[in-house]
């Protein structure tokens, strides 16, 4: 494990039960630049992977460290996405055995009180907060297209045969990577980024009690349990647990508000309705002959709110 005090990383990569090299690359990195998580995916021949997992991870955090604190954070993003691209098409232009060679890479920046995503491909990072964990990120890939398209069903992706085509990596051609953000940080906040050799194997809900975990028990039990139900890619997750930050304000606060808010404005209605039937039943009694009783009512029903919810992600 590794991270300040105020933001606790763990990372785990494994081979897996198939492959007999590693193709995964993975950094965790802080400066005055804030901090940034980057987990990528080779792939394209024995060693082509391994080198273009390794030149994304490593180009994409030089290009933050040499940032100062002053930046526009999706522009970077997009730019040190963009310069790992230009590296692998470089080095696969000098070496031939290298041509194939291309990566998926998922990121997540923090600075302050907030956070930016960026990814390319089927690498992808989740959000657990407040019990719930979502998917943040949208694979790049054929499959995730037909789902869009609603050809087929989420749930069906993930056993679909052309789930591994993937339409979009860091490679010899360039593609657009995906960057989003800023979104607010809370204490309590759980990150996890991970090749597909980990998510082919879960569900985002089973994920959800994984990181519930300390960090470092959720990335070992994670990569055991990929292994167990097949482990047939290379494994590779970072966890990042926020420990310092502004409190998650639950939805449910404010929903339990606006119900309270209906029923005294309905209450409210109600006794008005009730004293117009009195004042027209005044009236029928008084006849035409009696002098005409008026009456003037006014009721200030005034309900201030705060909105004190914050967005779960993008």
């Amino acid at each position: 494990m590794n991270g300040s005090e105020r933001l606790l990383v763990s990372n785990l990569t494994d081979v897996g039960l198939v492959r007999e090299s590693n193709q995964d690359y993975y950094g965790a990195y802080g400066g005055s630049f804030g901090d940034l998580i980057v987990v990528c995916d080779g792939m394209g021949g024995y060693n082509g992977g391994e080198v273009a997992s390794q030149l994304a991870v490593e180009k994409i955090s030089a290009h933050f460290l040499g940032l100062g604190p002053q930046y526009n954070e999706i522009n970077e993003l997009h730019r040190a996405f963009s310069l790992a691209q230009q590296n692998i098409a470089r080095q696969a232009s000098e070496n031939p055995e290298l041509a194939e060679m291309g990566t998926t890479a998922v990121a997540l920046l923090i600075r302050g009180e907030q956070y930016w995503i960026a990814w390319i491909g089927d690498s992808r990072i989740y959000l657990r907060r407040g019990g719930t964990t979502e998917q943040l990120s949208k694979d790049h890939s054929w499959v995730q297209g037909m789902v869009d398209q609603g050809l087929i069903k989420a749930e069906d992706a993930n056993d679909h045969p052309k789930k591994n085509i993937i339409l979009r990596s860091l490679g010899a051609e360039p593609h657009a990577s995906e960057a989003k953000g800023p979104f607010p940080l809370c204490r309590g906040d759980v990150f996890m980024l991970c090749t597909d050799g980990l998510s082919d194997y879960f569900s985002a809900g089973e994920i959800d009690s994984y990181l519930a975990r300390e960090p470092q028990q959720a990335c070992r039990e994670l990569v055991e349990e990929a292994k167990r139900r097949g482990g047939k890619d290379n494994i590779t997750v970072q966890v990042l647990k926020v420990a310092e930050g502004p409190v998650f304000r639950s939805a449910s606060g404010p929903r339990r508000f606006n119900l309270l808010t209906l029923i005294l404005a309905a209450l409210a209605l109600a006794l008005l309705l009730i004293a117009g039937i009195n004042f027209l039943s005044l009236s029928r009694r008084q006849g035409p002959n009696q002098p005409e009783t008026t009456a003037a009512a006014q009721d200030s029903f005034t309900v201030i709110t705060r909105d004190t919810t914050r967005a779960l992600g993008p």
